[in-house]
């Protein structure tokens, strides 16, 4: 029992000598690898002191020949140099006070070459910038405008690719008016078959309206451009005026111009003399200085049409709806407004008339829509110029005020 203790008690001491000396291994490895460390990291320090200590040298360089070329160091010399031959000699040398006053010189030359860049070089950025500013300015005003221009073009383009539809349309007019005048050649009675009348009012409905390019030359704007209208349709007015002078009886025209849509027609100086439209549906339509005379108007729907210096002498408008029509320079001489919608026109400026009480006849005798409007805002003027159509002078409607 007391062997087994003992070797016991020794098997012990033997495992806590080699714990021991495995930990004391381990500690001088770890001793070894901070000192290393700590040598990398007093070399870096070292490193860091003399960066320090140079950028110190060169800054106190830097100021030290700042300050000496600001300054002048020579004219401390000079002036110690001055008052040290005072004190000995008590007075001072020529060429002492020469050497004196050619520092000071340079000292004001040298203070006043730095103000004047101090002042001048803020103001030589400013015009540089502002000289900048003002070319980026102009090149972004020039990318706008190519933008612009851009934009048009494209719009132009669209408006030409939808041409090709209305081209085939056309194409399809010119058959069907071929078919109308072979037809009216056969019946002497000039009435039209009902499928004939079909494909006329299909026609109408076909031909949508859309903006007209205008090309102003370049000696009425600074530049050529392209110019875009209100929507239109001319194919609406081509169809209209085939139609009006083909020689489709009144039966047939009635059912045609009742049924088919010319609203948005583009009629600009069409001719329409002595012709049959009654309840033509040409709302909207530009009619500038078209000619109406005599045309039988009766019942038409011309709301908010553009009938500008339009000539309607003597046409029938009984019953025509001109409601927001603008008539400005037209000519109503002798025309019939009986029952005519004249609300919320546009303008009746300079219209021409066959009698001084024409606005008090609309609006006491025809009691017609809008006269009483009509009335308090414009008033009938003798013309001052003969009319060269009828060889006499006629009435104009001007505002009041």
């Amino acid at each position: 029992m007391i062997k087994i203790f003992i070797y016991g008690v020794i098997l012990k001491e033997i495992r806590i000598h080699v714990f021991y000396k495995s930990n004391i291994e381990k500690m001088d490895k770890k001793v070894k690898e901070l000192e290393l460390e700590n040598k990398v990291l007093r070399a870096r320090l070292e490193d860091h002191e003399k960066q320090n200590k140079n950028k110190s040298k060169r800054r106190a360089w830097i100021f030290k020949k700042g300050i000496g070329l600001f300054l002048g160091i020579n004219l401390k010399q000079s002036i110690r140099n001055t008052l040290n031959e005072f004190s000995q000699n008590g007075k001072v040398s020529k060429d002492t006070l020469v050497d004196l006053s050619t520092n000071l010189i340079k000292r004001f030359t040298r203070i006043g070459v730095f103000t004047f860049l101090i002042a001048v070089i803020p103001a030589f950025i400013l015009i540089a910038q502002t000289v900048l500013l003002s070319i980026q300015n102009g090149k972004i005003e020039k990318q706008n405008r190519l933008i612009t221009e851009q934009n048009q073009k494209i719009k132009v383009q669209v408006f030409l690719e939808d041409s090709n539809r209305r081209n085939n349309l056309v194409m399809l007019m010119d058959n069907v008016l071929n078919k109308v005048g072979e037809n009216l050649n056969k019946n002497n009675l000039g009435e039209l078959d009902g499928a004939l009348l079909a494909r006329i009012r299909s026609l109408g409905q076909g031909f949508e309206p859309y903006k007209l390019i205008n090309y102003e030359p370049m000696h009425l704007k600074n530049s050529d451009s392209l110019v875009l209208t209100d929507l239109y349709s001319p194919e609406r007015g081509l169809l209209l005026s085939s139609l009006v002078n083909i020689g489709i009886n009144e039966n047939s025209m009635w059912s045609l111009l009742n049924e088919t849509l010319f609203n948005k027609a583009y009629l600009k100086e069409a001719v329409f003399t002595d012709a049959y439209l009654r309840g033509v549906k040409l709302d909207e339509a530009y009619l500038s200085r078209a000619s109406l005379k005599h045309s039988n108007l009766k019942y038409s729907h011309l709301k908010n049409a553009n009938l500008t210096r339009a000539n309607l002498y003597k046409a029938d408008l009984t019953g025509a709806d001109l409601t927001g029509a603008d008539l400005t320079g037209a000519s109503l001489r002798d025309a019939i407004l009986k029952e005519a919608k004249l609300k919320d026109l546009k303008s009746i400026d300079s219209v021409e008339v066959e009698r001084k009480d024409w606005l008090v006849y609309l609006r006491d005798s025809l009691c017609l829509k809008g006269s009483d409007v009509l009335a308090k805002s414009y008033k009938v003027v003798k013309d001052t110029v003969t009319n060269y159509r009828l060889k006499e002078r006629a009435f104009l409607v001007v505002k009041k005020y």
